[in-house]
């Protein structure tokens, strides 16, 4: 995992327009386009951020180097990845009212991102990620989880945290213990080893898993298809002490065009509230 040097992190930004009105639902997604190193893709991926009027969107899989900051469609779109090589990578878009709530934003590593909003009553961090996959090394997860949690105790102790991406993780039904972490609604048979350590996680930093206390329909949860087509799982998660709902949506899969054989994560939308009085402690 490439890790952007120090003098690169921590980019402020001045607002220059209204902060987000708090008391109104924010439309907040995450994706996994599987590349948007390619001609045209970018211009897809927006008019869908447009048709689903979303206000945030996190990206898995950019797939540009380096770090930095562009303008496009009149989106603002904030992006880390690895030096050289066009592989993994995050991201934040914003809409142009999103973006004028900007307050600073960070690079943090080709799989973690974060950016920190203005609301009238309260900030908002947004931490995008990408987690390494279920047979992935311990090592390798262990610092990856470790960046994670230094990212987050980093943020600042009154700011409404939203954690959300593409975790590889299953989580079940079975929340015994972790009641006030996860809901009854996780979708698999049994919790993965991402699985567990995202629930273990939010425990550590008052989360809760979103997508686990809302039940839909299952076309409006699993939010990955697996290769052969036939099998569909739900490993992207949004994560916050505030969530008014969490489906999936889906819509035009911008990496099928190219990746027919691969699997595609299809869109998340979900809502945003005010907290509610009382926030655990992280």
């Amino acid at each position: 995992m490439a890790v952007l040097d120090q003098t690169q992190l921590g980019v402020q930004c001045p607002i220059h327009g209204k902060p987000f009105n708090a008391k109104k639902p924010t439309l907040v997604g995450t994706w996994n386009v599987r590349t948007l190193n390619q001609c045209g893709k970018l211009a897809q991926l927006l008019r869908e951020f447009d048709s689903y009027q979303l206000d945030i969107l996190g990206i898995c899989e950019m797939r540009w180097t380096s770090s930095g900051q562009i303008i496009n469609d009149g989106k603002t779109i904030i992006y880390s990845g690895h030096d050289k090589e066009h592989i993994g990578g995050v991201g934040i878009i914003m809409s142009k009212i999103a973006a004028s709530a900007l307050i600073a934003w960070k690079p943090v590593s080709d799989r973690i991102i974060k950016a920190r909003l203005q609301t009238n009553q309260i900030k908002i961090t947004t931490i995008q990620e990408y987690s390494p996959t279920e047979d992935a090394e311990d090592t390798i997860k262990d610092n990856f989880y470790n960046q994670l949690q230094t990212t987050l105790d980093e943020t600042p102790t009154h700011d409404l945290i939203l954690l959300m991406g593409d975790f590889n993780a299953k989580i079940n039904p079975n929340r015994t213990g972790f009641e006030y972490v996860m809901g009854p609604y996780g979708s698999a048979e049994n919790i993965s080893d991402n699985g567990g350590r995202l629930i273990s996680l939010c425990a550590s930093n008052g989360l809760s898993i979103g997508n686990t206390y809302f039940k839909h329909k299952q076309i409006h949860t699993k939010t990955c298809r697996s290769p052969n087509g036939e099998t569909f799982n739900e490993i992207d998660y949004i994560c916050s002490s505030s969530l008014l709902d969490v489906r999936t949506h889906r819509g035009e899969d911008i990496s099928l065009d190219q990746w027919r054989s691969y699997d595609g994560c299809f869109p998340v939308r979900h809502l945003l509230m005010m907290p509610p009085p009382y926030i655990k402690h992280r």
